[in-house]
């Protein structure tokens, strides 16, 4: 306890001096070169021949090369680690990507349907994490001109990535990623409009979280490779300053259209159509005159006359301002906007924003924290010097980051204090027990840290050190509820140690206690370890009622092992739950806020299931001692 006060009270001494600062910088820019990597797809299609394919490909390359060459480091491609997943699902899949890589990947899917060809292509960024705002679509008859239009779309999309270079108070300067200044003044221009991304640690890896409602616009044309912006913005969070957990900014350039702006006003909690309301669009900022409408009972506000590349939206009720926020037109498309219908509850709203935030966050590291297990475990098998180094650099990680989402905790609680908001409308249960959980893992690092100082201190030679790997990854396999492979890995050292009198006994222990009881057993634990792992967001409803069934017979049976299994699936199942329904929010269908209505629900079910599972296990631990 004493250690984490310490941390604590550095963690706010940083704050401190972020606070201090007049602006945020950074002296070089981190971003590597622009690397554009073309994934081209075609259909299991007899007209879509291998000689089709291969001239499609070439000619891409060949275009592509001579128009962008100066901008990018090009390359075309049929592979791609995730290809099959997007084959099965369509680009509309994209949206759930957030990883940080080297190279953007903009995707090419060809089909051949009723005498045309078909071409959808989609982006992810790598830089920010971003994927392209829609999914590009053309077609033809003409089958020569179909590498054209391929690269048409990918065209339309070559939108630049930026790092936040210096945040002053009336404008933002970024750091552009490309080749060569003229081409860089050629691709930007002033009013060109960038999303944004805030870079926080998901483990020891960056990671990028899109700020909905925060764009940035260029004033002039880059110089330098720097461009000068000026930020608009709905939530306070949203102003790109420093603060607990916060790498940096990073920007996407998107590719905007002149066109109507379309609202739908959305209950942030209802999700009903929100009537009546003020809605007044603007050219020229949140205070120039413009458009004025009312919405209608379906929640729809459209100005029908064009906004070209940024509009400004405010909504009013009753005189008093609700929301304002900036609208960067990509398309025709209606937007969906949620909110809340009084500004006393809007107050509300921005504090929720910042809630959620946080919450990723936790469920971020938590995430990373299972991958850097596996990671470790990899290591233990070849050098407990280097398992040592990687769970002591996870060790100083966790706590980081554990220290850091407090003061981000002590924060949010200060302001809503400051807002005189209750902790019946600031509703942190699931981020402080998925905190609880995060900082629970902090001995079990330390316990396993201390092991391996001993191993490496007492093994004598190489053969004791490696019965030291096998002990260690059986422990970790055990830990993982992986017990199949952990008692092939105790049989080993038994086996090579028969004198191993500890492990012995607990590897006979072990085996009773996984022995399966019956049939119905063995069905449920086959469940638990590999069908609700595994479950897909569109089943959670009814697997949960499955996993809940299967536990009761573990249970039933006095089997303690196979429930340890269940967290760590239903924590990626969270995740998965929260990206899905980010996305839906963002969608403008009966379909889309249908679906929205049953994953809330799901979710509010799954988070009831774990913590009746994490009562029940404390119970158990209790009793134990």
């Amino acid at each position: 306890m004493t250690f984490m006060s310490a941390r604590n009270r550095r963690a706010v001494l940083v704050t401190l001096v972020w606070a201090g600062c007049a602006i945020a910088a950074c002296a070089e820019p981190v971003l590597g070169p622009c690397k554009l990597r073309v994934v081209l797809h075609f259909a299991e299609n007899r007209v879509l021949t291998p000689i089709f394919q291969d001239r499609v490909e070439r000619e891409l390359r060949r275009d592509l090369l001579l128009a962008h060459g100066d901008l990018a480091e090009i390359e075309v491609v049929r592979r791609h680690p995730r290809l099959r997943e997007l084959a099965g699902k369509g680009l509309q899949a994209l949206d759930i990507w957030d990883e940080l890589a080297d190279e953007r990947d903009h995707f090419v899917f060809i089909d051949h349907v009723d005498g045309r060809y078909e071409v959808h292509a989609r982006a992810h960024d790598g830089a920010t994490g971003l994927c392209t705002p829609v999914v590009r679509r053309g077609q033809t008859v003409d089958r020569r001109q179909v590498s054209r239009l391929a690269g048409q779309l990918v065209e339309r999309d070559l939108g630049l990535a930026g790092q936040v270079m210096k945040v002053g108070k009336d404008e933002i300067v970024i750091a552009l990623q490309g080749k060569h200044d003229a081409e860089l003044a050629r691709r930007v221009q002033k009013g060109d409009v960038f999303a944004v991304v805030r870079l926080h640690r998901k483990g020891t890896q960056l990671h990028a979280v899109r700020l909905p409602w925060a764009v940035l616009q260029a004033i002039e044309a880059p110089r330098g490779g720097r461009c000068r912006c000026r930020l608009f913005h709905r939530f306070e969070q949203e102003r790109l300053t420093p603060g607990p957990g916060i790498e940096g900014y990073r920007c996407l350039q998107l590719a905007t259209v002149t066109a109507p702006v379309r609202l739908r006003l959305i209950d942030d909690k209802t999700a009903q159509p929100l009537d009546g309301l003020q809605v007044y669009v603007s050219q020229r900022g949140f205070g120039g005159k413009g458009r004025e409408m009312t919405s209608n009972a379906e929640g729809l506000a459209d100005t029908k006359e064009s906004f070209a590349r940024l509009a400004f939206v405010r909504v009013q009720s009753g005189g008093s301002i609700i929301a304002q926020f900036p609208v960067p037109l990509v398309d025709e498309r209606i937007l969906s906007c949620r909110l809340r219908a009084s500004a006393q509850t809007s107050a509300l709203e921005a504090l929720d924003f910042r809630k959620e935030l946080w919450v990723q966050r936790i469920y971020d590291n938590l995430l990373a924290g299972s991958d850097r297990v596996k990671e470790v475990d990899r290591l233990v098998g070849k050098s407990l010097e280097a398992a040592l180094a990687k769970a002591r650099e996870g060790a100083k990680n966790l706590r980081d980051q554990v220290d850091s989402l407090e003061l981000e905790r002590t924060q949010l609680l200060r302001q809503a204090s400051e807002m005189r908001i209750g902790a019946a409308q600031l509703d942190l249960r699931e981020g402080e027990q998925r905190l609880e959980e995060l900082r629970g893992r902090g001995p079990r690092i330390d316990e396993f840290i201390g092991r391996l100082q001993d191993a490496i201190k007492t093994a004598g030679s190489e053969e004791t050190k490696q019965l030291r790997r096998l002990l260690e990854r059986a422990r970790l396999k055990e830990g993982q509820t992986e017990i199949d492979e952990a008692i092939t890995l105790y049989e080993e050292v038994v086996a090579q140690d028969p004198g191993q009198v500890k492990v012995r006994a607990h590897l006979e222990n072990l085996k009773k206690a996984w022995a399966p009881r019956n049939p119905e057993h063995v069905q449920a634990r086959e469940f638990i370890l590999k069908v609700w792992p595994l479950t897909e967001v569109a089943k959670l409803k009814a697997d949960l009622a499955e996993a809940e069934k299967a536990l009761e017979i573990c249970r039933k049976n006095a089997d303690t092992l196979t429930p340890r299994k269940l967290p760590a699936a239903n924590l990626i199942h969270a995740a998965n739950l929260r990206k899905r329904l980010d996305t839906l929010k963002r969608r403008d269908t009966e379909d889309s806020r249908a679906e929205a209505r049953v994953l809330a629900a799901v979710a509010q079910d799954l988070m009831r299931f774990h913590r009746a599972l994490a009562t029940s296990s404390s119970t158990t631990a209790t009793k134990k001692q």
